[in-house]
């Protein structure tokens, strides 16, 4: 990551100058003690799910710390995974994240400004939990926990040029998430749709350098 500072501080000095299923359980018939009639006591329907979700959304991502950046609009895609019993659901996946971030800096020499555009792609696997709130139709849900982030590429782009600055970038770092949502119910499917916040929790610089990514995420996915 250093290197990716060094080497846009020295682009910028040299161009001065040139993702249902539902399911009731039943107890077996127990014998009441004051009669010889079979009795029979139910339990609850338990909500049991194995659901998958193919997912869109947009990202908006930030970078603070020894190098910052301001946020710009990338994509992310894959697939949700939950699987739970009851209202708190197991939430994972694989997803696609792009993230992309931009820094202008003034070069007084050419009275004109440039910028730096750094791009960032990614794996995703969240390790999250998704709590929901039934209330016979909406259903809002709260969904928190960690992401393992796997990167893929990392580029930077100035003046034309292109660097490749992948091996500055941890491979895997891990993150936090909090997101708010709600499930929309159709006829034949449900449509998720959500705002997460998404932090990393240590810096993805593989050096020394303290690089924080923050992204918003807006997204949307269909359960089959």
């Amino acid at each position: 990551m250093r290197i990716l500072i060094a080497t846009a501080v020295a682009v910028l000095f040299t161009s001065s100058f040139a993702f249902a299923q539902a399911r009731t359980q039943s107890v077996k018939p127990a014998k009441s003690a004051s009669t010889s009639k079979t009795t029979y006591t139910y339990k609850p329907a338990q909500r049991e799910e194995l659901m998958l979700s193919p997912l869109l959304g947009v990202t908006f991502n930030s970078i603070s710390g020894d190098f910052e950046a301001s946020s710009d609009t990338g994509f992310n895609a894959g697939l949700a995974v939950e699987y739970g019993l009851g209202t708190t659901v197991f939430y994972s996946g694989l997803i696609y994240t792009q993230l992309n971030s931009s820094r202008t800096q003034a070069v007084e020499l050419l009275n004109t400004n440039i910028t730096l555009d750094v791009t960032q792609d990614y794996l995703v696997i969240p390790l999250q939990a998704k709590t929901r709130f039934d209330n016979g139709g909406f259903e809002p849900y709260l969904r928190y926990g960690l992401t393992a982030n796997v990167v893929l590429d990392a580029k930077a782009k100035v003046l034309g040029q292109t660097f490749n600055f992948k091996k500055d970038v941890r491979g895997l770092h891990i993150g936090g998430t909090f997101a708010a949502g709600v499930v929309i119910p159709f006829d034949s499917t449900d449509l998720n749709v959500d705002i997460s916040i998404n932090r990393s929790l240590q810096s993805i610089s593989s050096d020394s350098a303290d690089v924080i990514n923050q992204t918003i995420m807006l997204n949307g996915s269909v359960m089959l």
